[in-house]
C-alpha cells in the first residue's frame, strides 16, 4: 500500500459528515458538533495522516506539518453526504500506516462515522424505502 497526505479539501468534505446538513440532520444520531469540535476533529485526523506517511515512509517529517496542521480550521459549506462519506473513506486509508492507527480514539471515532454515514444514505434511497420489511 501506498500512503500520501490528503488534501485540506478532502479533510473538510470528511470532517462535514459530523455537521448537520441543509435540513438538520446528521448521521451522528442528532449530536450537535461545534465548529470548534469539527476544527479539533479535522486536525487529529491531519496528524493521524502525517503519522501514517511518516510510518511508511520513515521520512520523520511531522514536524514540518505542525503549523499548517494547528493552523487547520472546518470550512462551514454544504457537501452532499456520498462526496463526504468518499473523502472520508480516503483519509480512513491513508491513515491506516502503522501498529497503532486502529487503537486511537480518531480512527474509532472515523469508522464509527463511517458506519452512520453508510446507514444513513441507504435509509434514504428510494429502493431501500420500498423494500419488504421481514
Amino acid at each position: 500500500m501506498s500512503a500520501f497526505i490528503v488534501e485540506k479539501s478532502c479533510i473538510d468534505r470528511a470532517v462535514s459528515l459530523w455537521m448537520t446538513d441543509s435540513q438538520g440532520r446528521t448521521p451522528n444520531h442528532g449530536a450537535r458538533f461545534s465548529c470548534e469540535d469539527a476544527d479539533e476533529l479535522g486536525r487529529k485526523m491531519m496528524w493521524l495522516n502525517v503519522r501514517a506517511v511518516d510510518h511508511r515512509y520513515r521520512t520523520n517529517e511531522g514536524a514540518d506539518w505542525e503549523t499548517y496542521i494547528d493552523g487547520y480550521s472546518y470550512p462551514l459549506k454544504h457537501v452532499p453526504r456520498i462526496e463526504a462519506l468518499k473523502a472520508l473513506q480516503c483519509v480512513i486509508y491513508q491513515c491506516s500506516e502503522g501498529e497503532e492507527f486502529e487503537a486511537t480514539n480518531t480512527y474509532k471515532e472515523m469508522r464509527r462515522m463511517e458506519r452512520l454515514a453508510l446507514q444513513h444514505i441507504v435509509d434514504q434511497l428510494p429502493e431501500y424505502q420500498a423494500a419488504a420489511w421481514g
